[in-house]
């Protein structure tokens, strides 16, 4: 079965074109290099949340190693259903 110009060019355009929404850039932290609260903040809020970003920031950071100061930061900058870093 042979399918029309039109058509085929349709359905051999739609994986190209895809669904109109655009996603959101994934930003990657660079493992090797230490994450700062100061730019943490800098990142997108996606990406500031994602339990990996988390994890690092606490771990790269002294002040937030222990449950107490992680606890604190998190009150302050983290919205309520955000995981707890990695704890």
């Amino acid at each position: 079965m042979k399918l029309p110009l039109p058509i085929l060019a349709f359905v051999l355009l739609i994986p190209a074109v895809g669904c109109g929404g655009r996603p959101e850039p994934k930003i990657d932290v660079d493992i090797a290099e230490p994450l700062s609260v100061e730019r943490w903040r800098e990142l997108p809020p996606n990406v500031q949340t994602e339990p990996l970003t988390l994890a690092k920031l606490r771990a790269d950071n002294p002040a937030l190693a222990d449950d107490q100061g992680w606890k604190e930061f998190a009150a302050t900058n983290l919205p309520d259903d955000t995981t707890d870093g990695g704890n």
